[in-house]
């Protein structure tokens, strides 16, 4: 059994967090997401999200804008926190999922102040790895702001990278913990300072589960799991699943639309010529029939050098800030070519 976490199981854990801190409550009267005080503090708890508008890609988890505009529909008081559990999975250096050694698959909480208008996601790697994989939630900032009708702060400095994860499976561990101290203490400071080792600690994912009252059933398809809580079983969590599919219904054909011209745009915009060392860029297409619409995509013959091209002019693109007083703003555009 792999010690990765399932979005499942991570949904079930924050389940019983929440009815171990709040007294009275048990397990079965507790669904995601969860309204909880801590510290003189209102935070909520949701389930996990993806940072993917396709349906198809991680099709039991809503994408992450989805849940932010759901909540803002359903409440009237903005006087929260929200934790979302959240998960990347798109490719690196915009080669398909289908592709399956390109897709990325990690999980960091985003916490999401809305008296403050201020937005953190809590990173247990490094910052190498999204230096291939651009923030998807910078892209859709002036969504965000959209849907709230606020103007929220996401500064370079907000995405805490804390190097303290030396796996690569624990990522979904270290969620669960971040929600738990944040909830322990009313604040993400020392964050950075929580220190697990699964494998040392534990024989496998399911002793961990058991002692923190989610106990296993079978697995489905050797990746979702059912999971039974005081013998009775939960089926895996969805925000508003019919508004959440009617949505898609109706915006998937222009969405995919747009983004298959925004991705020939943005792919001729890379001419063989910049690579260095007088290698040579010979293009084909791939024809993936697998996908339900026809796709096509433009890959470089010798793929070694499809990160070094990105990565190339990215780094050509974004140069240092003059003004110290704007350095820390994102600029949007800077991640729009290999995300």
């Amino acid at each position: 059994m792999s010690f990765r976490l399932t979005p499942t199981e991570l949904n079930q854990l924050l389940i019983q967090l929440m009815a171990k801190r709040d007294d009275g409550t048990s397990d079965q009267e507790i669904t995601l997401p969860y309204r909880i005080h801590s510290h003189g503090k209102a935070f909520m708890i949701y389930p996990m999200s993806k940072d993917a508008e396709s349906l198809d890609n991680e099709a039991e988890l809503p994408f992450v804008m989805d849940v932010i505009k759901n909540f803002y529909e359903k409440n009237t008081q903005h006087d929260c926190t929200l934790l979302i559990p959240y998960r990347f999975c798109r490719g690196y250096c915009r080669v398909p999922v289908e592709i399956a050694l390109a897709k990325r698959a990690h999980a960091v909480l985003l916490e999401i102040n809305l008296s403050e208008k201020s937005i953190h996601v809590h990173d247990s790697q490094s910052w190498v790895p999204w230096l291939f994989y651009p923030d998807k939630l910078a892209q859709k900032y002036d969504k965000l702001n959209d849907i709230a009708q606020a103007s929220f702060t996401y500064p370079l400095g907000n995405y805490h990278s804390y190097d303290i994860q030396k796996d690569d499976f624990s990522c979904g561990y270290y969620v669960y913990h971040f929600i738990k101290h944040i909830l322990a203490t009313g604040s993400a400071l020392g964050c950075e300072k929580i220190q697990l080792n699964i494998k040392r600690d534990y024989p496998d994912k399911a002793a961990f589960l058991k002692q923190h009252g989610v106990v296993l059933s079978q697995e489905i398809n050797g990746d979702e799991v059912q999971v039974i809580i005081n013998g009775e079983e939960w089926q895996q969590f969805s925000v508003d699943e019919n508004y959440y599919q009617e949505k898609i219904a109706t915006e998937n054909a222009e969405n995919q639309e747009a983004l298959s011209e925004q991705e020939d745009a943005e792919w001729e915009q890379i001419q063989p010529n910049e690579i260095q060392d007088n290698q040579q860029a010979k293009l084909f297409e791939l024809t993936i029939p697998e996908l339900n619409t026809p796709s096509r995509f433009k890959l470089y013959a010798n793929t070694t050098l499809l990160a070094s091209m990105g990565m190339f002019n990215y780094f050509n693109k974004v140069k240092p800030e003059t003004d110290t007083s704007a350095k820390n703003e994102r600029d949007v555009s800077s991640f729009s070519r290999i995300s």
